[in-house]
C-alpha cells in the first residue's frame, strides 16, 4: 500500500471504512488564504443531506458551506473501488491526476517516494 502521510492518506483510509462516501481531490482555499491540494470525503447523512467530512480537522460539514469556504477547484471525485485502484497502482494515496500533481511539483513537496511504481505512476501522468 501507499506510503505518503497526509490529508490524502487520512481520506483514503476514511474511505476504506467508509466504502459509499466518494473521495475528493482539489486545490482549495484554506483559511489563511493559501491554494493547497486537499483531500476528503462526501457522502449523504442519515437525513440525505450532502456533507463533507474532513479527515484532518475530523470536521464533519454541509457540502454547499465547505464548498463557499475552501472554493474546490476542480474536484475529481472517486469512489471506493477506483480509488484503491489508483492507490494500489500508483504507490501512493494521491493526488492522482496531471493538475494536483503539476501544483504540488511546483510547491516542492512531490518528491514525496522512490519507490519505482510511484515514480512510473507520476511519469505515465505527467506525460499526459
Amino acid at each position: 500500500m501507499p506510503k505518503y502521510e497526509s490529508c490524502f492518506k487520512k481520506a483514503f483510509l476514511q474511505l476504506e471504512r467508509q466504502k459509499t462516501a466518494i473521495l475528493v481531490h482539489a486545490i482549495i482555499t484554506n483559511p489563511s488564504g493559501k491554494r493547497i491540494v486537499h483531500a476528503w470525503l462526501e457522502y449523504k447523512n442519515g437525513l440525505g443531506q450532502e456533507c463533507v467530512y474532513d479527515a484532518v480537522t475530523g470536521d464533519v460539514i454541509g457540502r454547499s458551506r465547505w464548498y463557499e469556504g475552501y472554493k474546490p477547484e476542480n474536484p475529481l471525485r472517486y469512489n471506493h473501488p477506483m480509488a484503491r485502484i489508483l492507490a494500489n497502482e500508483s504507490d501512493m494515496y494521491g493526488p492522482w491526476d496531471r493538475e494536483n500533481l503539476e501544483y504540488m511539483k511546483k510547491q516542492g513537496i512531490i518528491a514525496i517516494s522512490t519507490s519505482p511504481q510511484m515514480e512510473a505512476f507520476k511519469k505515465s501522468v505527467m506525460k499526459k
